[in-house]
């Protein structure tokens, strides 16, 4: 007993810990403390916030790294072997921005083309960022603990809503099926490739018609 408390459950559950302390508290607070205490233009704010989310996954990937390398959770893969990564991370990316459509004018958002580069280049470093907490990190904290992979799915697209605290509640619900599909996009070409080319090119497209 001690030996699976140990060698599972302790690595997975000081991850999830370790994530909920750090979206819902620390860099909360963090990013409240910045935002009430100095004054930021537009660019800056977001800056700001891209760069917390960045934070946030390098703190929890030390976590990860040291349970890792003493062969006490799952691994991820980065790049893989998939060929054909790119090509279903287009398409998935694609499919998400028309789904979301609906979605953001049910929210009451516009179609309204404006780009902004400061934050298309900002979601380069966070959305890489979000892709190894939710499809890497997390995915595997789950999948240690529960062999079939859908539960590994599930629970990290919720994970990936709820981390968009910010927002409504089905807003939120739909973000986490949108989680669910980028994990899944991750088992079927096992790489962080393929999720993450989705993600870009969904939010480039969303940032950029929607507002």
């Amino acid at each position: 007993m001690k030996s699976i408390l140990g060698k599972i459950l302790i690595p997975s559950f000081s991850i999830f810990i370790a994530w909920v302390i750090l979206r819902f508290i620390l860099m909360t607070k963090v990013r409240s403390f910045f935002f009430h205490n100095f004054s930021f233009d537009a660019a800056e704010k977001i800056l700001l916030n891209h760069f917390f989310i960045v934070l946030e996954g390098f703190i929890l990937f030390i976590f990860y790294y040291f349970f890792r390398r003493n062969k006490k959770i799952d691994g991820f893969n980065v790049c893989g072997r998939n060929k054909n990564s790119i090509k279903i991370g287009i398409a998935v990316g694609v499919l998400i921005f028309l789904t979301t459509i609906p979605v953001g004018l049910y929210f009451g958002m516009k179609i309204s083309p404006y780009f902004n580069l400061v934050n298309g280049l900002s979601n380069l470093f966070s959305n890489a960022a979000e892709e190894v907490i939710y499809r890497g990190i997390i995915f595997v904290a789950v999948l240690s603990l529960f062999r079939p992979t859908w539960i590994s799915i599930v629970i990290s697209g919720v994970a990936f809503g709820l981390g968009h605290w910010d927002l409504p509640y089905l807003f939120q619900a739909y973000i986490a099926v949108v989680g669910a599909i980028l994990a899944l996009t991750y088992v079927k070409t096992k790489s962080l490739v393929a999720p993450y080319i989705a993600h870009m090119i969904a939010d480039l497209l969303a940032d950029s018609f929607l507002q």
